[in-house]
């Protein structure tokens, strides 16, 4: 079934676009740092205290890319909060917000607004712009799911988030996950329901059959 949360997202714009440099490389070679201090030098939050990049040690970490005047993002936000709250933020998950904002104060008001639980790389930070080159990111809302041994795990954790909820995690942390694109829901989605379809149509022919045997038989 495709989850309401989907739905509306479905009747707007499905993303927030804008130029970005090429995709460059996913991982950084020949450093003795540990992957998340390569990738994020500084670390605050919605109350705009720094904290520790250490925090992401032994994490997986959804990078979630974002801007208050996305509609999209609007939208798609309280839903990345609920599922935060709901467990996930409990458990060695962590989420790094990379605004898109024009300015600070508007960033500021975006994480309090929406009450953001959750880290973000300081608005300026010259890792933010890297790391969304190194990823190619060319819309928003995006949320890049990364392993605790720092290898992606997928670029389409929005829609895992929408389509699963609090088993998005679970799933992040199988072995056996593959990534899903949103055409890639939607036709599962539209799979499950022919099938639902044709099952619902066969008990109703099954009935059909044995009440006119019934009628027959009453009429011998």
């Amino acid at each position: 079934m495709i989850r309401k949360s989907l739905l509306s997202v479905l009747a707007g714009a499905v993303v927030c676009c804008f130029a970005a440099a090429p995709v460059g490389a996913e991982e950084t070679a020949g450093t003795s740092k540990p992957w998340y201090e390569e990738t994020f030098s500084k670390l605050t939050n919605a109350k705009g205290e720094d904290v520790p990049v250490a925090n992401l040690k032994d994490k997986i970490v959804g990078v979630y890319f974002s801007a208050s005047w996305c509609p999209p993002c609007r939208g798609f936000t309280p839903q990345l909060v609920k599922f935060y709250n709901q467990g996930a933020g409990k458990e060695n998950f962590e989420i790094v917000f990379v605004s898109s904002d024009k300015d600070a104060e508007a960033m500021k008001g975006y994480m309090k607004k929406d009450s953001m639980p959750w880290t973000a790389i300081p608005f300026g930070d010259a890792s933010a712009g890297a790391l969304k080159r190194k990823l190619g990111i060319r819309g928003i809302p995006t949320l890049v799911i990364f392993g605790s041994d720092g290898k992606i795990i997928s670029k389409n954790g929005r829609w895992d988030v929408v389509m699963l909820g609090p088993k998005a995690l679970e799933a992040w942390k199988s072995p056996n996950y593959k990534p899903k694109s949103y055409q890639d829901y939607r036709k599962s989605a539209a799979d499950k329901k022919t099938k639902k379809s044709a099952k619902s149509k066969s008990r109703k022919s099954k009935k059909s059959k044995a009440k006119d045997k019934d009628n027959s038989q009453n009429e011998e």
